[in-house]
């Protein structure tokens, strides 16, 4: 947390870790979306959570048990490996949404690409996805944070 100074002198705290939050003189928050980090172990979802035949599953990612209620959007680490170049993984946050989502390819067969994603959640927690390849090495995702 730093402080820096606006209007009279008087410190203003900033936490940077979340965003759209409206720091009041008074100490109190308006409009705030708070980030929530979380300690990860091992991956939520291995490629045997996955279904990959190069359709979208809608709603096949479920993070309700993960993810409490009430949150808006949601931190996900990827990574994707395969032994063929040009196989893609996708996440989004709905059916009707072709912009908000993650995408990441294996560049390089049996390379590991690693990708961040921040996706929108609707009150479900569902996601989509899809992987183009039949059969992958590694699809591995964690949930890291979400917004509240």
């Amino acid at each position: 947390m730093a402080d820096i100074t606006k209007g009279f002198g008087q410190p203003l705290p900033v936490v940077f870790d979340n965003a759209f939050v409206e720091h009041n003189l008074d100490g109190t928050h308006k409009g705030a979306m708070l980030y929530v980090p979380r300690r990860v172990a091992a991956f939520d979802f291995t490629a045997v959570n996955f279904t990959t035949d190069g359709t979208w599953k809608v709603d096949g990612l479920n993070l309700s048990a993960i993810v409490p209620a009430g949150a808006t959007a949601v931190h996900l680490r990827i990574f994707v490996s395969d032994d063929a170049a040009a196989s893609a993984f996708a996440i989004r946050t709905n059916a009707t949404d072709v912009i908000n989502q993650s995408y990441t390819m294996v560049r390089v067969a049996n390379l590991v690409e690693e990708q961040h994603a921040i996706l929108a959640l609707d009150a479900n927690r569902l996601l989509d996805y899809q992987g183009s390849n039949l059969a992958f090495t590694n699809i591995d995702v964690a949930v890291l944070g979400w917004w509240i």
